[in-house]
Order: structure tokens, then sequence, then C-alpha cells
């Protein structure tokens, strides 16, 4: 949908599928920061409006995504004009930042055990994982060797058996 650099010249709002905002790193490790579903409008695409500035994220489409949009002018005309886009803006932006700060406080706390644990069991179907290390990594916020270490020592545990691109909850 959008990449790191680019420039914004669009407010948009999702009427369906998702999208997912990742920061990569300086260490080549994708950040998950949030998701876009239907019916909102992107806090990073907001701010780079607001302040004229580039992309510092991607925004990835992961499903068929469709959205309505306006350009820069008339995204500025509304927000001087109208009193509820204005407050729609703030009250996406209230919400974004609670949700980045329990990110930012789950990373800097967690154990990673107990995510991989609980992520393992949200994804699952019939017990089965179709994911890569790789995956699951990005998608907790940490390094692929973390987390195949992580789960080799699940294996010897003998709470799952580890299979190439796939994993089964014992």
């Amino acid at each position: 949908m959008f990449a790191s650099g680019q420039s914004c010249r669009q407010f948009v709002i999702l009427l369906s599928g998702s999208v997912r905002v990742q920061l990569t790193t300086k260490t080549g490790r994708n950040l998950h920061l949030f998701d876009i579903e239907a019916g909102q409008s992107c806090a990073l695409t907001n701010a780079c409006l607001l302040t004229q500035s580039r992309y510092y994220a991607e925004g990835i489409a992961l499903a068929n995504v469709t959205f309505a949009s306006i350009d820069q002018g008339l995204f500025q005309q509304c927000l001087n004009t109208s009193h509820s886009f204005a407050k729609h803006l703030l009250q996406d932006y209230a919400s974004r930042i609670g949700l980045l700060t329990q990110q930012i406080d789950r990373l800097a706390q967690r154990e990673l055990d107990d995510d991989l644990i609980k992520y393992l069991h949200e994804h699952a179907v019939d017990q089965r994982l179709k994911l890569s290390h790789q995956a699951i990594a990005e998608d907790l916020g940490t390094a692929r060797e973390v987390v195949s270490r992580k789960l080799k020592k699940l294996e010897q545990q003998g709470l799952l058996k580890l299979g190439r691109g796939q994993l089964w909850l014992l």
C-alpha cells in the first residue's frame, strides 16, 4: 500500500480488507506497529499528511483491499472545516497511541516464552500451524533465531512437533 521513504499525498479510509503497518529496523527486523481494518484510516498516513513528511514504515495489504481516498488539499480543507472529521482523526490518534504504548510495554517487559505459546494456540488450526519461523518472529517482533531456539526447546519438552514450514501442538 505504501513504502518507507515514499511521499504521502492521499488520505485513505479502508473499506474492506486489512493492512499491516510495519517498521523495518536497522538490523533488518520487521516490527509490527498496528493493523488497519475496514472503516479505519491510517494514523501514519494522517501524520505524514499533517506534517508533509514521508512514510517511515510500510503498509502491506494482508488481503484484497478496497479503499476511498481524497487528495492532500481536500484533506486539509476537511480538517479545517469539519469538526467531526477532526474529532475522528483525534480519536484515531488516541487509540493508536494507546495501542503503540501497549506494544512498547509488551516488547520491553515480556516473557517471550509466554507470548510464543499464546501465539501458537491462537493461530493453530486443528493443532497445526503452517507458518515459517520467520513469519512467527515478525508477528512477535523478535528475531527468527530466537523463535527457532524457543520452538526447539518446546519440542524437547514434548509440547510440539516441528516440521518444515509447519508445526503441531501436542
